[in-house]
């Protein structure tokens, strides 16, 4: 049986992974990437059914 590669712990895992990624792009003023990153967050976010 195929492995499941998008699950709901993998899309968690992603999300923690973006935020870290965006508070560090906060964190050294980097405000391309803060957007770039936040614009991907509400994507996931949008296309999902867990809580963000």
């Amino acid at each position: 049986m195929k492995q499941k590669y998008l699950t709901v712990q993998n899309v968690k895992d992603a999300l923690k992974f973006l935020k870290s990624r965006r508070d560090h792009a906060k964190a050294t003023n980097n405000k391309e990437w803060t957007k770039e990153y936040d614009n991907s967050i509400r994507v996931i976010a949008e296309l999902s059914t867990i809580d963000v």
